[in-house]
């Protein structure tokens, strides 16, 4: 296709580039902001100063232009139909060709569609520079020409590292994406990539984490566990998610757990009904460590991600507090994950403390010995004293919902102004209006949770969602 042939089909670079398919823009963004890191870096080290192509190119002044170099990296794939857009394994030799032209195809789209618009030539010269020799590898195996070492582009060598680092990034590979993308590029360094950029990189890995955290929501790239992705899979049983949020900051401090059935058997029955079936089939011990084993998996998610989650409350099965011997099995759970003690917070009930046995308080002695921190939850005015909280490992009391009302009675603050000198850090939960919002300092409410606040969300949604709010 000649370049007049290529220019008719597309009235700027950017119609171009809104050709391609959503998630090939995506992934080109993504690479455009690791690509600019890249290049700043290599800017502030002067590296390769004997090489005058490469100290024309390395100026700090044009890493915007070099960003947008890398956005439109592909977009010669706007030219052909999508099946050819990425390698095909049984692909005939006439198809490979076809693939490989994105690159000359779209250096000569770019030329044809920015040259009357860009009055300065250096800068269509670094786009070009990408888009046509980004596949090109530092051995000499790459193509379209199967340049190596320093006859490739230093922007085409930044952009090639950025577009590798991107793609592994993006696939669910392991528990720390980018840090495995780092350690396959590393491997590579000498024979796909420059080394001294390898090197420069490696160094990069803050400022590249937080362009990692700030599309992962997008790359749909959240961290997992594959071993306990796999349990939870053929399970019936899954934890739900909602934040509980620092009131007077209206941050996110910490997030809450609670127990959900999915699947056909259990779909239209109550939490009591299938709590029901739980114990009858002898399940609640079982069940207990198994959600304790996903919330650290959970917690693993949220570090790898950047979110902060100080702990994560959870409310286990009505009983299982109370089975002999359950401190040290959590203790083993806690050590095989390799989570601290303090991420795990245990959640007791208005309703286990009334159907409280010795055993269960026993128990949460021993847990909040451990370091887990114990909340105690959905508790009226009155209704528990600091002595019995503080005997049994609590340092953390919810209110219940029908608080919100009375927190400006005389006897409500009197009663959590007690407690907070004690020592206890009150929560409120389901208070949803401004006037009840408006008396928490005074009451000395420091974290509350609710639908305002975060609603319950499954493990990938509630994740999506705080990143969303990282980023914004």
């Amino acid at each position: 296709m000649g370049q007049e042939g290529i220019k008719r089909e597309f009235g700027s670079i950017e119609e171009a580039f809104e050709a391609l398919p959503q998630l090939e823009r995506e992934h080109c963004v993504r690479v455009a902001d690791y690509a600019e890191i890249i290049f700043l870096q290599a800017c502030a080290a002067d590296i390769y100063p004997e090489d005058v192509k490469v100290r024309v190119r390395l100026k700090s002044e044009q890493s915007s232009i070099v960003a947008d170099a890398a956005r439109y990296m592909n977009i010669g794939k706007a030219l052909v139909p999508e099946l050819y857009h990425q390698l095909g394994s049984d692909f005939a030799p006439e198809e490979v060709a076809l693939y490989r032209k994105h690159t000359t195809d779209g250096a000569k789209l770019a030329e044809s569609l920015l040259m009357q618009n860009l009055s300065n030539p250096t800068e269509l010269n670094i786009i070009m520079e990408a888009i046509g020799s980004h596949h090109e590898l530092w051995g000499g195996k790459g193509f379209p020409t199967g340049a190596a070492e320093s006859e490739i582009p230093i922007i085409g060598r930044i952009v090639a590292l950025a577009d590798a680092l991107d793609h592994v990034a993006s696939q669910k590979h392991s528990e720390k994406p980018l840090e495995y993308a780092l350690e396959q590029i590393s491997k590579d360094s000498g024979t796909r990539y420059d080394p001294v950029l390898v090197t420069l990189v490696m160094d990069l890995k803050a400022k590249l984490k937080r362009a990692f955290t700030k599309y992962i929501h997008q790359s749909r790239s959240i961290p997992v566990t594959v071993p306990l992705v796999r349990r939870r899979a053929s399970r019936p049983f899954s934890l739900w998610y909602r934040p509980i949020v620092e009131t007077k900051r209206n941050k996110t401090k910490a997030f809450e757990a609670e127990m959900r059935f999915k699947g056909k058997e259990t779909a239209g029955l109550s939490y009591t009904e299938v709590e029901h079936i739980v114990k009858r089939e002898g399940l609640l011990f079982d069940l207990g460590v198994y959600f304790v084993t996903e919330l650290c998996d959970t917690v693993k998610r949220m570090d790898a991600c950047g979110i902060h989650a100080a702990y994560i409350a959870l409310a286990p099965p009505n009983g299982w507090l109370s089975r002999r011997g359950l401190p040290k099995e959590i203790a083993s759970v806690l050590e095989d994950t390799q989570t601290q003690a303090k991420r795990l917070c245990i959640e007791v009930t208005a309703g286990m403390w009334a159907s409280r046995t010795k055993t269960m308080q026993e128990n949460l002695q021993k847990i909040a010995a451990m370091g887990c921190p114990v909340m105690f939850s959905g508790f009226g005015i009155n209704a528990i004293s600091a002595g019995d909280l503080k005997e049994n490992g609590a340092t953390m009391l919810r209110l219940s919902r029908d608080t919100g009302p009375k927190l400006a009675d005389k006897q409500t603050t009197e009663y959590l102004a007690g407690l907070a000198s004690d020592g206890i850090v009150l929560l409120a939960d389901g208070i949803e209006k401004k006037s009840h919002q408006a008396t928490f300092g005074r009451n000395k409410i420091a974290f509350a949770t609710g639908v305002l606040i975060g609603d319950w969300q499954n493990e990938d949604s509630i994740i999506e969602c705080e990143l969303a709010l990282l980023d914004s």
